[in-house]
């Protein structure tokens, strides 16, 4: 199963619509996607989660993000998924922040910085 193939059905498996992420990512965040890894993420301000926790604000708040401090990944899959992003990402950002689980949306927010969390996976 290929990681999009694995996406999709992750997002099945809780009711969401991936096409319409992707579609929003494509648009207006990043999406990065090999025949091995899978990765959809955006720069955000984490004082603000409540404007970019749903893709609903994706088109408000980004590219114009001057204070952007993070990168949120929606969704990532395929082995090394992180790791990977982290060589191909656009602009460095300090942090790095993502949810555990699209099952809970409550789950905390998991914030890393960019630079320690690069040390441990590389």
């Amino acid at each position: 199963m290929t990681p999009i193939q694995q996406a999709v059905k992750a997002y099945e498996s809780l009711g969401r619509n991936f096409a319409e992420d992707h579609g929003a990512y494509l648009e207006f965040g990043y999406v990065v996607s090999t025949p091995n890894w899978f990765v959809m993420a955006r720069p955000v301000n984490l004082a603000q989660p409540a404007r970019w926790l749903t893709v609903d604000d994706l088109n408000s708040t980004f590219p114009n993000c001057p204070e952007a401090e993070a990168w949120y990944v929606q969704f990532a899959c395929g082995r090394g998924a992180l790791r990977r992003f982290m060589q191909h990402l656009p602009f460095w950002l300090p942090k790095i922040c993502w949810k555990r689980s699209l099952k809970k949306p409550h789950s905390p927010l998991r914030i890393y910085r960019l630079d320690r969390l690069a040390g441990l996976i590389s």
